[in-house]
């Protein structure tokens, strides 16, 4: 997760056991979180997780999630027979696995 280097660093303080600054992307204002400890606050941790990615999606992404919209819209494709359709992400016609 990215997040304000003074905050994670007191986290770490705080949580060792939970959080931790990750090789080579610490510096850069990464956080690691340890999965395997103890309980984790599922809550807390996917809000973080939702802040940490809107601030490096771009911001066209970041506005369709917020409007309820797929970040990726699926591309039109032209189906077999013929109709300009919304390709989804097996393709046109295409069965799903």
């Amino acid at each position: 997760m990215r997040g304000d280097r003074r905050s994670n660093a007191a986290l770490i303080k705080r949580y060792p056991k939970l959080f931790f600054s990750p090789a080579y992307i610490g510096p850069r204002g990464y956080l690691g979180v340890r999965l395997d400890v103890g309980r984790v606050d599922w809550n807390d941790l996917a809000k973080r997780v939702g802040t940490s990615y809107r601030s490096v999606a771009p911001k066209r992404i970041v506005n369709n999630t917020e409007m309820g919209r797929a970040p990726y819209p699926f591309p039109r494709e032209r189906s077999r027979d013929g109709d300009m359709r919304r390709a989804g992400p097996h393709g046109v016609g295409a069965p799903a696995p």
